[in-house]
């Protein structure tokens, strides 16, 4: 009989900091605590003290661990941590931070009349930079800038002088680096006030391990050994978790904004993206290609207005006379098409999902004419999933055969399972539910198909 392994994840979100211990051959999740993550509020929009965002991860590891007995603990071989992309934090030699830094949403510190994406991190290091004085950061003590998963894993870790590391993940939400020829551009830090030296060395999340720091150990009840690595941007931890680990998965990241993420391996034509499209680099080391779309607030808004008078969406045939016309990235606006006095409110719901699977497979066809790679496999996660009507939309209309992942946590699973692989310790394949059309309804969902390709086409051609 093997022996067993267990794996600490820590997943740190926009709101909370969560931190599970899962065992890498069955999956299960033996024990999950969650703290907020620490936000301040300034003139300058919603700011992240990076040592008050270790902190509670500490505490928040701390908890969880205090749940196990110690052949529990004993058993515990490494510890990931994922985070939110597009955060980065100055640092010194030794990764400790030396300022707070713009949260990844406060675009209010964006430079203005700037071409690059707002959210990206390269708008936080011009503001850093123009504000260095104000914040007192010397720049002697500047060694380098790192994501928010990394100021943490540096800080869980035993000190290390001299090597400033970023995962390829977060790098590649930086602005400023290449993921297909893996290379920084100087020149554009250089726009945002920092030199090359300021660069970071980039690793992979798979290979790149060190050890935890003795005095967390020993407070922990941990044995000697355990490594700690920085496990990547958050959708792509959850992704991998989910099983999305080769060229030609997509893994949709199914919630309030809905992540659709394909993996490729060669350029394709992505060296030309379209707006909302984003090229980077896996955790697996594959490139990707992510878009994402307003499903779940778009249903939210609709379901707060119609479910109180609505029956269940799924027993709405699909009707091709009735049309949600929706549109991608953060538009939230829904055209309503063939809507009568006779119209219930499940009918309008269900021709809302309907029209979010239309405008999901449209998106998905596009990430695959980019990444020149037919799709294999579409897997799923989050609460959207679970619901019925969802789950026949998607199983008529993907682009791919779907299932969906029932994994808990699945971002700090993730995280566990790629600190474990980083240190050459397998994890099993997850379990996933196929999702299967209604042959009844095939008809149907082609003529509608049908109807809303060519009212999208008519909406662009106007």
């Amino acid at each position: 009989m093997s022996e067993r392994v267990l794996a600490v994840g820590l997943d740190i979100g926009t709101t909370s900091t969560k931190a599970i211990v899962v065992d890498t051959e069955s999956l299960a999740v033996l024990v999950s605590t969650s703290l907020p993550t620490p936000v301040e509020p300034s003139g300058s929009g919603d700011m992240r003290r990076s040592s008050a965002v270790v902190e509670a991860a500490k505490q928040t590891v701390a908890a969880s661990l205090s749940e196990l007995g110690a052949d529990e603990r004993a058993a515990i071989r490494s510890l990931g941590v994922a985070s939110l992309g597009e955060e980065v934090y100055l640092v010194d030699r030794f990764a400790a931070p030396l300022a707070p830094s713009p949260s990844w949403y406060n675009t209010g510190v964006a430079v203005p009349g700037s071409d690059v994406d707002p959210t990206l991190s390269w708008h936080k290091l011009a503001w850093l930079s123009a504000n260095r004085a104000a914040l007192g950061i010397r720049d002697e003590d500047v060694a380098g800038f790192t994501s928010l998963s990394g100021v943490v894993a540096s800080s869980l870790s035993e000190p290390i002088a001299d090597r400033v590391t970023i995962d390829e993940t977060h790098a590649s939400r930086t602005g400023f680096y290449d993921p297909v020829g893996r290379c920084w551009h100087p020149e554009l830090l250089a726009e945002a006030g920092w030199p090359a030296s300021t660069f970071p060395t980039v690793v992979s999340p798979l290979s790149h391990a060190q050890p935890i720091s003795a005095r967390l150990a020993s407070d922990w009840g941990l044995p000697t050994g355990v490594t700690v690595t920085s496990a990547g941007h958050d959708h792509l931890c959850a992704g991998y978790a989910a099983g999305a680990r080769n060229a030609g998965d997509m893994f949709l990241s199914a919630g309030t904004a809905e992540a659709h993420v394909l993996l490729f391996h060669g350029p394709g034509s992505a060296a030309e993206l379209p707006s909302g499209i984003a090229l980077g680099r896996h955790v697996t080391g594959d490139l990707y290609l992510h878009a994402q779309l307003a499903a779940g607030r778009i249903h939210q808004q609709w379901s707060g207005l119609l479910a109180p008078a609505s029956a269940s969406t799924e027993s709405a045939a699909p009707d091709p006379s009735l049309l949600a016309l929706v549109g991608t990235g953060t538009q939230t606006g829904v055209d309503l098409l063939g809507v009568t006095a006779g119209t219930r409110p499940e009918q309008v719901l269900a021709a809302i999902t309907d029209g979010i699977a239309f405008t999901a497979r449209r998106v998905d066809e596009t990430l695959a004419r980019l990444g020149g790679v037919t799709v294999a496999s579409m897997i799923a996660a989050g609460p959207p999933t679970h619901d019925a009507r969802w789950r026949l939309a998607r199983a008529e209309l993907a682009i791919a055969p779907i299932s969906v992942s029932s994994l808990k946590e699945p971002t700090a699973v993730g995280a566990a399972l790629i600190s474990a692989a980083a240190r050459g310790l397998p994890s099993a394949t997850p379990r996933r539910e196929e999702l299967h059309a209604a042959p009844a309804w095939a008809a149907g969902f082609r003529a509608l198909t049908a109807a809303l390709e060519r009212a999208h086409g008519r909406r662009t051609d106007t």
